[in-house]
């Protein structure tokens, strides 16, 4: 959307930002479940991947946010873009748990983990779609763009497609081994659950934002 038609930064309240946060909240959390109850899908099937799960869809869907305001509002410095996603990360951190299919519990203090340093500089990577930062390689990039369909030379030219692409490489490495049966309908599985979460996030953010 052209910088002329987009609205003031001011126009979003604290009440905006406290539904997105609950919203990005709930959908990271149905995410990594959704990902662990999938049937014979997670190699590693551990407390500890769906932490990891959870953290990195926090780090998606907070950057899916931050995308969406940038799409409407007008935000004129880094300054602004971090704002933002200081803003989403900390009503996500006060948001409740949900109740989850999965046996695996998400807990106070693994949401605690987005406040420090490392959780904040993965958002920021995404935000900035950098790859190298994320240890994304070429190799993964490619192979990638194969199991979707995609063109490697394209996607990188991309916003949400290739931030979406790289949330798609984080989940199924942290969740799949390489090795194991099935290794490639798994990824592709996972894939499609990622890319089907991606597409609500975006919808339910695009409606909070129009309200």
């Amino acid at each position: 959307m052209f910088g002329l038609f987009k609205k003031s930064l001011s126009k979003l309240d604290q009440q905006h930002f406290y539904v997105l946060g609950a919203y990005t909240a709930a959908h990271s959390y149905h995410f990594a479940d959704a990902a662990m109850t999938m049937e014979d899908m997670v190699s590693t099937n551990t407390q500890n991947t769906f932490d990891c799960l959870l953290n990195e869809s926090f780090a998606f869907n907070i950057c899916l946010v931050q995308m969406g305001v940038q799409r409407r509002f007008k935000l004129e410095s880094n300054e602004h873009i971090l704002q933002i996603v200081l803003k989403v990360r900390d009503e996500l951190l006060s948001s409740p748990i949900p109740q989850l299919k999965s046996e695996f519990k998400a807990t106070k203090a693994q949401m605690l983990l987005l406040a420090d340093n490392r959780s904040l500089n993965k958002i920021i990577d995404y935000v900035n779609r950098d790859i190298a930062s994320l240890d994304i390689t070429e190799t993964e990039i490619n192979e990638s763009c194969q199991i979707t369909g995609q063109s490697p030379s394209i996607i990188r030219g991309a916003g949400w497609t290739l931030a979406l692409l790289m949330h798609q490489i984080r989940v199924s490495r942290l969740s799949i081994e390489d090795f194991s049966f099935g290794a490639h309908d798994k990824r592709l599985r996972l894939y499609w659950l990622a890319q089907e979460m991606c597409n609500l996030c975006r919808q339910k953010i695009d409606h909070i934002l129009a309200c």
